[in-house]
């Protein structure tokens, strides 16, 4: 039976999938239909979640301005259909529309720390990594449309997505 939840479930994991495979990290909530994605580039986040009326990932900025006065996250970046190629990555990019107000004051994107602080506890997002089951290790990814673990070298057929706790750690220091 394809349920709503199935449905978006199914493509929120999808995007999460994707984003991993072009070296981002990806959470995802326990509800399963939304999470974020991380550059570890350049620590930038955005938020993803399974629009009910387009019937597609939709991607949305989050961002905090220095005086602590402006935050938020919802503005619109795009949509993300499976079916397209799409990549994610550009998503990243985006910067706050000019309604949002904060071009006047300074700025930064959502950090994974402010991120966690603010939502961590109601949404318990877990990290989805790709693992290598030859060897066991997380560092797994994708290089000209072959997937490979770098540790073992050669192309692996035996990958498969895991998702991993945060670290209490890491949780709870976000959380003061």
């Amino acid at each position: 039976m394809d349920t709503y939840q199935a449905r978006a479930q199914k493509a929120a994991r999808q995007f999460a999938e994707k984003a991993v495979y072009e070296g981002l990290r990806a959470f995802l909530a326990e509800a399963g239909h939304y999470g974020f994605i991380q550059s570890p580039a350049n620590g930038r986040i955005v938020s993803f979640q399974y629009d009910r009326l387009l019937g597609c990932v939709t991607v949305s900025g989050n961002y905090r301005s220095t005086d602590g006065r402006k935050c938020g996250s919802g503005w619109n970046i795009g949509e993300y259909s499976p079916d397209g190629e799409l990549h994610i990555t550009p998503f990243l990019d985006a910067r706050p529309p000019n309604w949002t107000g904060v071009h006047a004051t300074e700025w930064h994107y959502t950090t994974l720390e402010e991120c966690l602080a603010a939502y961590q506890r109601s949404s318990k997002y877990r990290e989805l990594v790709l693992h290598c089951d030859d060897c066991g290790r997380q560092a797994c990814g994708e290089y000209q449309g072959r997937q490979y673990c770098e540790y073992c070298g050669d192309e692996k057929p035996a990958l498969s997505f895991q998702l991993q706790d945060i670290p209490e750690a890491v949780a709870e220091a976000s959380q003061q």
